[in-house]
């Protein structure tokens, strides 16, 4: 039986060698992580390069994000939306994202996926969010973003919140979610914009 000492020495020469080793499921090799972890990440991301990437494999990505893989995985989806998204699959793939992490309680990186060649992606305003649309969200989304307002994602979240009053609630509940939200407004000290959720 080889002693603690010769064990220890035989994974410390072998560590070189390992660092590099293949991935027979997915034919790729992997690679150890950056020496130093506290360097930003986007000292080192090339984000004017082609992805490598397919349109479903980036929606699989966002599908699956989850605080664990949330840095890693728009990283990797970040080439993609900068280089190769045509505008709409851009704005769309953005809304799931903000989606995504606001319900996580997760923050978007300034700038991120920003396109020189396109307007800054918001939220914010009529012209970013089409009201029209299918919002993407059942209601027990709804009632989970109208039970966590605050301060912080006050906003925000009626953004998100709206299409699915407008379009897709009944009025039933329409009228019940609108009379939560100023009912939480009013504890907050915000205010429920008089045209909110306003069906013609």
């Amino acid at each position: 039986m080889k002693s603690l000492a010769q064990i220890v020495l035989l994974i410390a020469v072998a560590g070189p060698v390992s660092s590099f080793t293949v991935n027979p499921l997915v034919k790729t090799i992997s690679r150890p992580a950056p020496l130093c972890m506290a360097e930003s990440r986007t000292s080192w991301r090339d984000t004017t390069a082609g992805s490598g990437m397919q349109l479903q494999h980036v929606q699989t990505l966002i599908d699956k994000l989850n605080k664990d893989n949330y840095v890693v995985s728009l990283e990797m989806i970040e080439p993609f939306l900068v280089n190769e998204a045509n505008t709409d699959l851009y704005e769309q793939s953005m809304k799931r994202i903000y989606h995504k992490a606001h319900n996580m309680g997760l923050p978007i990186p300034d700038n991120y996926a920003q396109d020189p060649s396109r307007p800054p992606f918001s939220l914010h305003g009529d012209d970013s969010l089409d009201k029209t649309a299918g919002s993407g969200m059942q209601l027990q989304h709804v009632e989970l973003l109208i039970s966590h307002l605050s301060d912080d994602n006050f906003d925000v979240s009626l953004e998100m919140i709206e299409p699915f009053l407008l379009n897709e609630a009944s009025p039933a509940t329409l009228q019940r979610s609108v009379e939560e939200i100023k009912q939480k407004a009013e504890k907050l000290g915000k205010e429920v914009p008089e045209s909110f959720a306003k069906r013609p």
